[in-house]
């Protein structure tokens, strides 16, 4: 398994389902997806904008790579200790967006 997919399954076990709580700023959100971010990744593929309820796993790896892993660099953490990459915000810039966690092992 690549780091990519070894952290990303690593956040999704913490980022949970799908949320509308009026609290959050985000609103509606799916496993760390806002319906913002959802509707903006649908719209640059042609596609149109439907609830983030129905976003598939591909949907969900493909933003986290394209919005976080990518923009933090994150393929070129190879020569450090293995680094999870975690959205804090989708409303800030992705060097804010992204926190770095140190893994115990590349095997976990």
């Amino acid at each position: 398994m690549d780091e990519f997919n070894r952290s990303l399954g690593k956040i999704l076990v913490s980022e949970g389902g799908f949320t509308n709580n009026l609290k959050n700023p985000g609103g509606a959100t799916n496993r760390g997806v806002t319906q913002r971010v959802y509707n903006e990744d649908r719209m640059s593929r042609g596609l149109s904008a439907q609830s983030v309820q129905l976003i598939t796993d591909v949907e969900i790896a493909d933003i986290y790579r394209k919005r976080y892993w990518n923009e933090a660099r994150g393929d070129s953490a190879h020569s450090r200790p293995p680094v999870s990459i975690r959205p804090r915000s989708t409303g800030s810039s992705v060097k804010a967006r992204c926190s770095w966690t140190t893994a115990t092992s590349r095997n976990q």
